[in-house]
Parts: structure tokens; C-alpha cells; sequence
């Protein structure tokens, strides 16, 4: 049995958070590590027709204003922020986050639940690589989650959520080699947590070596390159197109595949889009899957709704070496309307 005074730390540090005297990564570091500076690049412009902008009303409910999705889209040059390793000692790693002398690491606003129950193993070094939007939302577990894994060190235990409820998340994690340690709870000596929050040169390294990994665990792609549209159904949030049946008579009439997300697998979406050219979808977390199979150069059309606008996509696509087209779309009473002509004069604004 794991020593007593183990448990004691946990409840002495999670009291300390929930009194608030929290004290930051950098205060509280015993080691500080600047993996990638900060870097600044020209902008490279999403793609859209006249007007699309103004129809937007509101970023994403809770997440974002308007005005900062756009500060996002259109800020020239980019600034990309420094990724940092800071080496946190004798922490706490349990199910809701982890625990430090004076902060947390949560991910959920929870007070007492943060305190660990059932037995805690002891490991001299680990990583954590989880956020509290990697464990709620698949594309930032996809995207940003499994990228930090790899800043692990040689022998350090990753601590990495593979949610059972992502049908995908497995899948992703067996071919991407990351082995997360098992354990619940851990007693940590020497903990990384990291900043890695921008798409600089260290990320997009970090996916170039991930896509790799993902080609040999899913290929061959087809011999034949066609463009995709990605039905989304009833896959994550609801975002119903009350017109797709109009949009994918008129793509099909352009020689696209129809690619139902529902019942896939990871493979199966990968060797079908891993020589499209361009790919159509409604906004949303099942895009991550194309920027690990998308070839480079290629194109994105997403539809995003004007009443939760967000250039996150945007970003990722450009770390894959994508271009970016977005087509603006409304509500009616039955979903998201799609108007079939602007979405065709959009395409022919991107390469594909």
C-alpha cells in the first residue's frame, strides 16, 4: 500500500486550489524549457467569396466572441506562441487533472471530486498531455493531445485519456505508437505539463511524424484521387444541413465521393481521403481526421454556421500544408441551409 502521507499531499494541494491560492506553472516549475521560441508568419488567407464574413453573428457559445474569431482569421503576420516544457515535482495525477504545491491542472471546475480515491502508484517521471478541451472535445484530443505526446522524454509515463465513448480514439492511439500508462492515479516525482498551444514549426514537425506513423498502420490510400464530401450526420454536436440532399446531388454530379462518417473506422476514412484533392464538410471535430490523411496541398470547403463561427479549422488546415475555402451558413427551421451556387463558385477558388 502506497504510503500515507501520499494521500495527505493530494488533499493538501487540492485544498489549496479550491482556497484559490493558486500559484502558476512558471512560479511553481522547478525546471523551465523553452522547446520552440515564439514565431511570426505572414497569413496565409482562408478563401471565400465577397460578403461571406458579414453573415457571421456569434463565435462559439461560452468559447469565443465574433470579434476574436476574426482577430484569428484575418491578424497579419501570425504569431505563434513558444512551446514550453515546465517540470512540476511531487504532483498528483488522478482522473479530474492533477495536483501541485499551491495549483491544479483541472479539467472541470469540480472542487472535492478532485481529490483521488482508490490506490496511487509511484513513478519517478512522467508527461501530461491532457487539457480540459482534449478531454471534452475528440478533435482537441486528436489534434492537440496526441501531438504534445510526443514532447515526451525517453522513460517518462505519458498520461494521455483515450476515452472509451470515441469510437476512433483507440484506433488513433495504437497506430500513432503512443502507449499511455495505465495507472488512475499516480504519484509523480517529476512531472512535464506543457504550452503547446500554437501550430509553429515544433506542432507541425510533430504531425508530419504522426501522419507518417498513421500511413504505415493505415495505408494504402487509393489509386484513384477523387474529391470527398464528409457527411457528418449525427456525429458530435448536431449540426443538420436541412438541404444536403441538394448539396450532394450537386457534388456527385461533380464526380465527388459521398463519404458517410457513421460506422467507419479510422482506417477506412483514411484510405479514402488520403488522395483526395479536395474535401466538403459541414464545420466540426470529425475534420481532424483530414488533416493526418489529407496529402498536402490539397483543399477544405467547410460550412460554418454564422451563429457559432470559429476559425479553428482554419489553423489546423494550414498546419497541414491545406488550403482553407469557408462557406457561411444559416439557420432555417429544419438546420443549415447550403446555397449549392456559392458553394460551387467557392470551389472554384481553390486549388483541387
Amino acid at each position: 500500500m502506497y504510503p500515507h502521507f501520499i494521500r495527505y499531499r493530494a488533499i493538501h494541494n487540492a485544498g489549496l486550489g479550491m482556497l484559490g491560492r493558486s500559484r502558476t506553472w512558471s512560479q511553481a516549475a522547478a525546471d523551465i524549457e523553452v522547446i520552440q521560441p515564439e514565431e511570426v508568419e505572414p497569413l496565409r488567407p482562408a478563401v471565400c467569396l465577397p460578403g461571406q464574413l458579414e453573415r457571421a453573428t456569434s463565435g462559439v457559445p461560452g468559447l469565443s466572441t465574433l470579434e476574436q474569431e476574426m482577430g484569428w482569421l484575418t491578424t497579419d503576420p501570425v504569431t505563434h506562441a513558444a512551446v514550453i516544457r515546465y517540470t512540476l515535482r511531487d504532483c498528483l495525477v488522478h482522473a479530474h487533472g492533477v495536483e501541485y504545491a499551491g495549483g491544479c491542472v483541472g479539467k472541470s471546475s469540480g472542487g472535492w471530486q478532485r481529490i483521488p480515491s482508490g490506490a496511487i502508484e509511484a513513478v519517478p517521471s512522467a508527461a501530461y498531455c491532457m487539457s480540459a478541451v482534449s478531454h471534452q472535445y475528440f478533435g482537441h484530443w486528436l489534434q492537440d493531445a496526441c501531438a504534445t505526446s510526443l514532447l515526451a522524454r525517453a522513460g517518462e509515463a505519458l498520461v494521455l485519456d483515450v476515452r472509451p465513448d470515441w469510437p476512433h480514439a483507440t484506433e488513433y492511439a495504437d497506430a500513432f505508437e503512443l502507449r499511455p500508462h495505465p495507472a488512475r492515479n499516480l504519484h509523480v516525482r517529476e512531472l512535464s505539463v506543457f504550452q503547446d498551444l500554437s501550430q509553429g514549426s515544433s506542432k507541425r514537425q510533430r504531425y508530419a511524424r504522426l501522419r507518417d506513423r498513421l500511413a504505415r498502420a493505415f495505408g494504402p490510400g487509393p489509386a484513384r484521387a477523387q474529391p470527398v464530401y464528409l457527411r457528418r450526420g449525427s456525429t458530435g454536436v448536431s449540426r443538420v444541413i436541412s438541404n444536403e440532399a441538394a448539396v450532394t446531388q450537386r457534388l456527385e454530379s461533380e464526380g465527388f465521393l459521398v463519404l458517410d462518417i457513421a460506422g467507419l473506422s479510422a482506417t477506412e476514412m483514411f484510405r479514402h481521403l488520403a488522395a483526395a484533392p479536395v474535401v466538403v464538410c459541414m464545420d466540426g471535430s470529425h475534420m481532424n481526421h483530414l488533416y493526418f490523411s489529407l496529402p498536402r496541398g490539397g483543399s477544405i470547403l467547410s460550412f460554418i454556421p454564422a451563429d457559432r463561427f470559429t476559425v479553428t479549422n482554419f489553423g489546423y488546415a494550414g498546419a497541414a500544408g491545406l488550403h482553407f475555402g469557408m462557406l457561411v451558413v444559416e439557420r432555417d427551421e429544419n438546420g443549415y441551409v447550403v446555397d449549392v451556387d456559392a458553394m460551387m463558385r467557392t470551389l472554384d477558388l481553390l486549388p483541387h
